[in-house]
């Protein structure tokens, strides 16, 4: 792949990787000294966990269990624009669960990634940079809210632009709110095994380039999952977002299979998706696969 990437491309992305870093290391303080504070107030290990089913592939299903992770996901996506450019996206996502006490915990997950896109014309270079920073965190009451597995969570995000490329990233700060609800009905027969799960987001972008039009984005993600005994996860989902600036939907439709591996004792979840877009704008992607790792550090593991 190196092939495509020009000196220009490699020397111009210097500036910007020092100025990312520079952030991603104020936004590593800010975490860290978040944390230290949480378990100086007395964050402590409590006894009403959400308790494990014993099948750690079904317990993960649930983004709020207390399960330490990093998610690295490989996205291709082609079919974009007139002229069928394609976008490979190296994204990575860490979950850090935090409990503040025996009623309540944090969720934070931060999305960083990296993407390299082909010409979207034949007048353009493809080009190579790290996208845009999320972080999202998320206030969940430790204990069900019935009989069988159902939580909800919320609580605020943050949109860093910490692009370096024209075309990759939005170029816009943004703040919004999340909330979600999972439900994993162990209990009724019919359904042991199944996960359903529904996350929301809002996010009010501002642009502090004048040449750039802020964004407003929303985004819904409905999963449904059915996991084996034998620990294999057969799965649905979507990660619909609706643009109110620009009044267009984006909604790919994803059905995956997951399974449990442990090359050396470490638990890591390997995940295959395939996807189609449904609605898209005339430059997002037709179809797109995708190819995860995540790798999972639960307690006495």
């Amino acid at each position: 792949m190196l092939g495509y990437w020009s000196k220009t491309d490699l020397v111009g992305i210097q500036l910007p990787l020092q100025r990312f870093f520079s952030l991603l290391r104020g936004v590593e303080v800010i975490v860290v000294f978040g944390l230290i504070a949480t378990f100086a107030s007395g964050a402590e290990e409590a006894g009403n966990k959400v308790p494990s089913s014993g099948n750690l592939l079904y317990d993960i299903q649930n983004p709020f269990a207390y399960i330490p992770r990093v998610q690295i996901e490989n996205h291709f996506d082609s079919g974009e624009g007139p002229f069928n450019a394609s976008t490979y996206r190296l994204r990575m996502r860490p979950i850090i669960p935090v409990d503040f006490n025996d009623d309540w915990g944090l969720r934070t997950r931060s999305t960083i990634n990296m993407t390299y896109q082909t010409a979207p014309t034949p007048l353009a270079a493809g080009q190579l940079g790290f996208g845009d920073m999320d972080l999202e965190f998320y206030f969940i009451p430790r204990r069900s809210l019935a009989k069988d597995m159902l939580l909800v969570g919320f609580g605020p995000s943050i949109h860093i632009p910490t692009a370096t490329k024209s075309l990759i990233g939005i170029h816009q700060w943004g703040v919004g709110a999340s909330a979600a609800i999972i439900w994993q009905p162990a209990s009724i027969y019919a359904l042991k095994g199944w996960t359903f799960a529904f996350n929301a987001n809002q996010t009010f972008g501002f642009a502090p380039e004048v040449q750039v039009q802020s964004q407003n984005l929303v985004s819904f993600q409905p999963n449904v999952t059915y996991t084996t005994e034998s620990e294999i996860s057969l799965g649905m989902f979507s990660e619909t977002y609706y643009n109110w600036t620009r009044n267009q939907w984006t909604v790919p439709v994803n059905a995956g299979v997951s399974f449990l591996v442990k090359p050396g004792g470490q638990n890591v979840v390997v995940t295959l998706i395939g996807r189609y877009f449904a609605e898209r704008s005339a430059y997002d992607p037709q179809w797109g696969t995708q190819l995860n790792f995540n790798f999972l550090f639960p307690e006495g593991s």
